[in-house]
């Protein structure tokens, strides 16, 4: 007969189960194809030499990706690029975990049965936290697994694996003490998310400014100053370690001692009221929302304005045959032109907005199963209205992440002097938009017939299917098998036209799905999580 604190821990890790596979998934796809890509695409020592002169210290790739080091060799290039970018996923990795495990489960009032039982305060904490380490060790399996598939040696591909790891854990440790001292779930997802912006901001002055001594003193930092296939630093390793057990140990002991369901910042319960965003469901959504929808905005259009400025480089690198080759694969287009290098990286900001759509199904759900939505549909409004309100706040704020990633990379283009126009980024913004409104549409779908599994199927759905088409287009999958992802029907966008016929298809199967799961979600029962 199991423990209760292993029955917790199994439970946090199931619960976790969809999120930590998918991204798993996308750290797997990602380290393996920039080190098969790295390979392919500069076979010789001289093609990478005139890579690292012509592009790796450019200003806004150092942006996006760091400071890096030995990139002539594919460890390097590989720790400087899938590095640097799965750090940031890596922090929102532990982010999201420690809010779903820790003030998730006392949103859903799970935490008192819990507590009613054998099992102490400081237990249920310490079984939760067990519970999130295999997750934590997934993303480190992935990683490592990935790089040596690649062909990478062991030790450095483990070192790789433990820098993000590092991130992931100083991340859920900030999350920890962000779950005790607010009193919501979504107060302690803002300050958490707002903290990793920081460190992403600092990093980038740090790496654009050469003040390197700044990565002493984030987690960010820590991460590059590791340098992993580069020199690895082992010792730096212990001020994330050493600093992720100080905040657990303290948010520990916040937990031991206030109420559940308390924090040690108390709710505004006693404020003037502001009612100008409750006069209907939409403003009430807009008003819960708005934060997290002003924080993508902002980020996605920071990306998008460096993405803009780096097509200018890009225009000066000479590929070799080996990289022509390569490009054929994904559509043949020139990414040595401004238009062709957006169309070929704005993938990216379909899957990242893809991502912001589960989150906004996410909200949608964790109002049904807070039992929130009871007191909205008790009055004049109807549970149909409430969900049309939601696809409503979610569709138009997912238009607005496109419009603006659009308009800003065209100013980027502008800004920097590359061949592009400030409609042709319009254009690559607008070409994003199909793929998300059949998200939309599938979130609907599934909130209203799997309400309890909604958010992960879809999650997996937005991760697979951007992992899938990468895999499959490097590898040369029939083209049958491609057409399953949703992804590949994307043209690249201004380099070649909006494929029309594939983006009124997804528009109508999401508007179809989304008509479906309104109908099911107007019969079927309200469930609690």
């Amino acid at each position: 007969m199991s423990s209760p604190g292993s029955a917790v821990a199994r439970r946090v890790a199931a619960d976790a189960r969809t999120r930590a596979l998918s991204f798993s998934v996308l750290f797997f796809a990602v380290v393996w194809s920039n080190v098969t890509g790295y390979r392919s695409t500069y076979p010789r020592i001289e093609d990478r030499l005139r890579f690292v002169a012509s592009f790796a210290d450019n200003k806004a790739a150092r942006m996006l990706y760091g400071a890096g080091h030995d990139l002539a060799t594919i460890g390097g290039y590989t720790a400087w690029r899938a590095g640097g970018l799965l750090a940031l996923f890596a922090g929102l990795f532990g982010i999201l975990g420690a809010a779903r495990a820790m003030r998730g489960e006392e949103d859903a009032g799970r935490s008192e049965l819990v507590l009613a039982g054998a099992l102490t305060r400081t237990g249920a904490y310490l079984s939760t936290l067990a519970g999130m380490t295999v997750g934590l060790t997934g993303l480190w399996v992935a990683t490592m697994s990935a790089a040596l598939v690649g062909g990478l040696p062991l030790r450095g591909s483990c070192f790789l694996a433990l820098v993000l790891l590092t991130v992931a854990t100083v991340y859920v440790a900030i999350g920890a003490v962000a779950n005790q001292v607010f009193p919501t779930r979504r107060a302690a997802l803002g300050v958490s998310a707002g903290v990793l912006g920081v460190d992403f901001l600092l990093r980038i002055v740090a790496d654009t400014t050469d003040h390197f001594a700044i990565h002493w003193f984030t987690p960010l930092g820590w991460a590059e100053e590791m340098r992993a296939f580069s020199g690895s630093r082992a010792l730096v390793a212990v001020l994330p370690i050493a600093s992720a057990l100080l905040l657990l140990v303290a948010a520990g002991a916040l937990h031991a001692r206030r109420d559940l369901g308390a924090a040690s910042v108390a709710g505004h319960d006693t404020a003037t009221a502001h009612t100008g965003l409750l006069s209907s469901p939409f403003a009430l959504a807009f008003r819960l929302g708005r934060v997290t929808i002003a924080s993508w905005l902002l980020s996605i259009a920071v990306f998008a304005f460096v993405i803009g400025t780096v097509a200018k480089t890009v225009e000066k690198i000479e590929l070799p045959q080996s990289v022509r080759d390569q490009l054929a694969k994904l559509g043949g287009i020139d990414i040595t032109r401004a238009d062709g290098y957006v169309g070929l990286t704005f993938v990216i900001f379909v899957f990242a907005i893809g991502l912001f759509v589960c989150g906004q199904l996410a909200a949608t759900r964790d109002e049904e199963s807070a039992n929130r939505v009871e007191m909205l549909i008790a009055m004049p409004y109807g549970r149909v209205r409430w969900l049309q309100s939601r696809i409503m706040l979610t569709a138009l704020a997912t238009t607005a992440c496109a419009v603006v990633a659009g308009a800003a990379v065209g100013i980027g283009a502008v800004v920097s002097g590359a061949h592009m126009t400030f409609a042709q980024g319009l254009e690559a913004g607008v070409n994003v938009l199909p793929t998300e409104l059949l998200f939309i549409g599938a979130g609907v779908f599934l909130l209203a017939f799997a309400p309890r599994s909604c958010v992960g199927l879809l999650s997996a759905l937005v991760v697979v299917g951007f992992v899938w088409d990468l895999l499959g287009a490097l590898l040369g999958f029939p083209g049958w098998l491609l057409d399953v992802s949703p992804y590949h029907h994307v043209a690249p966008a201004p380099a070649k036209p909006i494929a029309v016929v594939p983006a009124l298809l997804m528009t109508a199967i999401g508007v179809g799905a989304a008509l479906a799961g309104a109908a099911r979600f107007r019969r079927r029962d309200l469930v609690g999580d």
